[in-house]
């Protein structure tokens, strides 16, 4: 388990695509180490096996069932988090979908939806924890030394999960891309417009996880050059869910207080070079 000197004891967390993957892992994770978790997932069975997997921890683990592909469905979760919870600090905005298509065959739909679940969500639901998270976040005096976080606490944060493929151009995965490649900077541009304040804002950029996600990856149909995939495989295999909800927890925890605006690759070196 990630962070096991810090404690997110009484902490209320919000974890999208919980259902499975890197979602589950990092639900678990945060309950584990004494969070109350609100875990979603548009997959009912997924998120229902999270809170069973989880139903030994030291937090607690409340679930809902969500389509988070509209502003409204995005505001539901906050609405319902904030029900279940009563308040929570830190937002991570897991959920995503992924396939391959050549560009040629990318249609309205299927980039609509792409850009829906990958990018607006994160943009929707940020706006909907807003109101929560900045009171909480206060307006320290950075000129006379104050920080977030000095006195040891966990402070309000969001953190997004970006990808790799946000950070250089890959074959077959156009829509992926500038999606992912949205949350990098959407990321950066919250950061910068609640500097002042003490909220945080991050983002962690996996490479290959070995997930459901990955695992059930619809390759492009019709001939493909399956070569220019290669340079975006990597060197050190995939890695595991939990690698990713490590760098999560990390982020969220009072040793990154000064963090804030970082795009964190977790990629085995995918985009060292």
């Amino acid at each position: 388990m990630a962070n096991q000197n810090q404690s997110f004891s009484g902490c209320g967390v919000i974890v999208t695509g919980a259902g499975s993957g890197i979602g589950q892992a990092t639900a678990l994770q945060f309950a584990s180490a004494g969070a109350n978790v609100f875990a979603t997932d548009i997959n009912a069975n997924g998120v229902a096996e999270t809170a069973s997997l989880g139903s030994s921890a030291s937090g607690t683990i409340h679930t809902g069932v969500h389509d988070i592909s509209s502003r409204a469905a995005c505001y539901e979760v906050i609405a319902a988090a904030k029900d279940a919870l009563g308040d929570f600090s830190v937002l991570c905005n897991v959920a995503g979908i992924s396939w391959a298509e050549h560009a040629t065959e990318i249609t309205e739909e299927l980039w609509d939806k792409m850009i829906a679940v990958n990018l607006s969500s994160v943009f929707w639901l940020s706006q909907a924890a807003l109101p929560h998270l900045l009171p909480q976040a206060g307006t320290p005096d950075y000129e006379k030394g104050e920080n977030p976080g000095d006195d040891g606490s966990i402070g309000p944060s969001i953190i997004n999960v970006a990808s790799n493929a946000g950070l250089r151009g890959q074959a077959f995965t156009i829509p992926y891309c500038a999606a992912k490649g949205g949350v990098v900077l959407l990321t950066r541009s919250f950061a910068m417009e609640f500097v002042k304040t003490g909220l945080r804002v991050n983002a962690v950029a996996p490479g290959g996880i070995s997930s459901a996600l990955s695992m059930n990856f619809q390759m492009p149909t019709g001939e493909t050059d399956f070569s220019l995939m290669q340079p975006y495989m990597g060197f050190r295999g995939m890695g595991q869910p939990g690698d990713i909800a490590d760098a999560i927890l990390f982020l969220a925890s009072n040793q990154a207080r000064r963090i804030h605006g970082a795009i964190l690759s977790v990629d085995a070196g995918l985009t060292s070079g």
